[in-house]
């Protein structure tokens, strides 16, 4: 490979690496999408388990709660 082409390599692979910089806002969206569905799991999984752990208690107590 010839010094020219090896530099014009070099730029295109520059202005490609600048115009691709930074997340643009369809990225941002996903992103929070799947973080809003991950917590959305999470939450529903905690949940579940203190509703079982509250009627175990409740049980225990003799239903007065």
């Amino acid at each position: 490979m010839s010094a020219h082409a090896l530099r014009r390599l070099i730029l295109r692979l520059r202005r490609r690496l600048h115009l691709a910089e930074g997340a643009t806002a369809t990225e941002y969206a996903i992103m929070l999408a799947l973080i809003v569905l991950g917590s959305m799991g999470v939450i529903g999984s905690i949940g579940s388990k203190f509703r079982v752990l509250y009627t175990m208690i409740a049980e225990a107590v003799g239903g007065t709660i």
